[in-house]
C-alpha cells in the first residue's frame, strides 16, 4: 500500500518557475545579536582550559540571519526588533541594512545592551553549542506606535516569527496593552495566570510580557490574513499560541517529538498538523539527512481512500532516494495521501523528503545559521518540490569553507553564504548552461498571496 502511494523522485533543477511577484517584502519578528564564534578542536571538559583555532565576530540570532537570506535571494525583508545602543547593536544593525534587510522598525534603546552571544564550534563532533545573553531592557508595548505596525503588516506578504520567548518580534499601541479588559481578554487565550498583573492591570514578568505582545501581533497578522511562518526550535512556554494563528511551521529535529511526546518524526508532524487545523504544512529539519515535510490537502479527499501508515511511508520514500546523487533532492508521495499515525489520527496530505548535499566531513566548517538559513530559503518560498532540495542546498552550502587551502574565509558566515549564492551558484549557473537561473525568478506560491 505505501509503495503505491509514493510518486518519482526529483531533482532540483527545473525551468517551470512563473517570476516572483512584485509586492516582496516580508516582515520578521525576532532576535538580533552578535556572535562571537570559537572554533576549537573538542569542546573543553568541565574546569578545562582549551586553545581556540579561531575566534570571529558576525552578526547573528533567529530571525536576523533567515531574513539576510531572504534578502540576498531577491525578497524584501523588514526586521522588528530591540538592540541597545551600544557598539554591539550598532555592529549589528550596519551589517544587516548592508545586507538589504530593512530595519526602520528596529527599536533602539538609550543606555540598553544587545543581545549577544558566545558559540563554540567543535571541530571533532562537528557540533556548535550557543550561550547567549539577553539585552535590556526588554521590549514593551510602546516601543513601536501602532500605526507603524499597521503600515508594516498592510505592506507585507508574509509575516515571519523566529519563535523567541525572549524577544518579542513587534508591537502593537500601549492603549492596546494596557487596557485591562483587553490584557483579560488576551490572557484567557495564551492561559496566563492573573498573578502575573499589577494592581493597574499590567504585564510584570518579562516572559508574560512577550507572550501578550507577542498573541496579539499574531491576531493582528491574521485579521490582516496575512500568511504566518512560525519557527519552533523548542519548546517554550506560549509558543502554542503563536501556533495557533500559524499558517506554516518550520521545526528542529528534536522539537516535533518533545512538542508531542510521540515516538517519530512523522507520526510527531501528523500530530502537529491535526492540533493546529490552520497550519498548511509542516517541515522537520534534520541536518545533514536533509528534511522531512507533510503538505495538507484540503480537496480532493476521497473518504473511502484506505488509510497509510505515515512510518511506512517514510521509510518506503527512504528506499527510492538515490544515495549515489550528492545535490539535494527529494522524494514524494502522491498528491493527496491519507496519512495515519496509530493512536493519534489520520488526515489527508502529501509526504515529503528531502535530502541534503552530500559534503565531505572535512569541508564543514561549521553549522551556525544553517537552519536560518533553510528558513530564508523558504521564506523565497518555491513550491514544496522545488523549496526542499533548494533550502537544503542552502543550509548545507551555508556550513562550508570557500577557501581552498582550507581556511575560515575572513568574512562571517552570512557574507560567506551570499558568496555561495552571487558566487558558486553562478559558476555552478554556467555549467549547467542557464539551468539554475531559475532560482532568482521563482514564484513564492506557498508563502504570498
Amino acid at each position: 500500500m505505501a509503495e503505491a502511494a509514493i510518486s518519482e523522485a526529483h531533482g532540483l533543477f527545473s525551468s517551470d518557475l512563473p517570476p516572483l511577484p512584485e509586492n516582496r517584502i516580508v516582515v520578521g519578528f525576532g532576535m538580533v545579536s552578535v556572535d562571537y564564534v570559537a572554533i576549537v578542536d573538542a569542546f573543553p571538559k568541565p574546569d578545562e582550559k582549551v586553545r581556540g583555532r579561531s575566534l570571529q565576530v558576525f552578526g547573528g540570532g533567529n530571525a536576523a540571519n533567515a531574513l539576510t537570506c531572504a534578502s540576498r535571494l531577491g525578497l524584501t525583508p523588514k526586521l522588528i526588533t530591540k538592540v541597545g545602543d551600544d557598539s554591539l547593536g550598532q555592529s549589528a544593525l550596519a551589517e544587516l541594512e548592508a545586507d538589504g534587510v530593512d530595519t526602520s522598525l528596529v527599536k533602539i534603546s538609550d543606555g540598553g545592551t544587545s543581545t549577544s552571544t558566545y558559540v563554540i564550534v567543535d571541530k571533532q563532533m562537528k557540533t556548535r553549542t550557543c550561550i547567549y545573553t539577553l539585552g535590556v531592557p526588554a521590549m514593551v508595548p510602546d516601543d513601536l506606535p501602532k500605526t507603524k505596525l499597521l503600515s508594516a503588516l498592510n505592506e507585507a506578504k508574509l509575516a515571519y516569527f523566529d519563535g523567541r520567548s525572549t524577544k518579542p518580534a513587534l508591537v502593537v499601541a500601549q492603549e492596546e496593552i494596557e487596557n485591562k479588559r483587553a490584557i483579560n481578554t488576551m490572557l484567557d487565550s495564551i492561559d496566563v495566570d492573573r498573578d502575573e498583573l499589577d494592581s493597574d492591570g499590567k504585564l510584570l514578568n518579562r516572559s508574560v510580557v512577550t507572550k501578550a505582545i507577542t498573541k496579539l501581533l499574531h491576531v493582528q497578522a491574521a485579521r490582516m490574513s496575512i500568511p504566518i511562518l512560525v519557527e519552533a526550535e523548542r519548546k517554550k512556554a506560549g509558543l502554542g499560541s503563536l501556533l495557533d494563528l500559524a499558517t506554516y511551521i518550520i521545526c528542529s529535529e528534536k522539537f516535533p517529538q518533545a512538542w508531542t511526546s510521540v515516538s517519530s518524526i512523522p507520526k510527531a508532524l501528523v500530530s502537529i498538523l491535526l492540533k493546529y487545523p490552520n497550519v498548511k504544512f509542516v517541515i522537520a529539519t534534520l541536518g545533514e539527512k536533509g528534511c522531512v515535510m507533510i503538505d495538507r490537502r484540503t480537496c480532493g479527499e476521497d473518504p473511502h481512500l484506505d488509510a497509510i501508515d505515515v512510518d511506512s511511508l517514510t521509510e518506503s520514500l527512504k528506499r527510492r532516494i538515490d544515495e549515489n546523487v550528492t545535490t539535494p533532492t527529494f522524494v514524494a508521495s502522491e498528491s493527496s495521501v491519507k496519512l495515519r499515525a496509530n493512536g493519534i489520527g489520520t488526515l489527508f496530505g502529501k509526504l515529503l523528503l528531502g535530502t541534503a548535499e552530500k559534503v565531505p566531513p572535512s569541508e564543514i566548517l561549521d553549522t551556525t545559521g544553517a537552519g536560518d538559513a533553510f528558513i530564508g530559503a523558504v521564506l523565497y518560498g518555491m513550491p514544496p518540490e522545488k523549496m526542499l532540495p533548494f533550502s537544503c542546498q542552502v543550509m548545507i552550502w551555508c556550513g562550508i569553507a570557500l577557501s581552498s587551502d582550507g581556511k575560515v574565509p575572513a568574512m562571517g558566515p552570512n557574507l560567506y553564504l551570499q558568496q555561495y549564492v552571487a558566487g558558486h551558484w553562478v559558476l555552478v549557473l554556467d555549467y549547467h548552461r542557464g539551468t539554475i537561473r531559475v532560482w532568482l525568478h521563482s514564484c513564492v506560491r506557498l508563502t504570498f498571496k
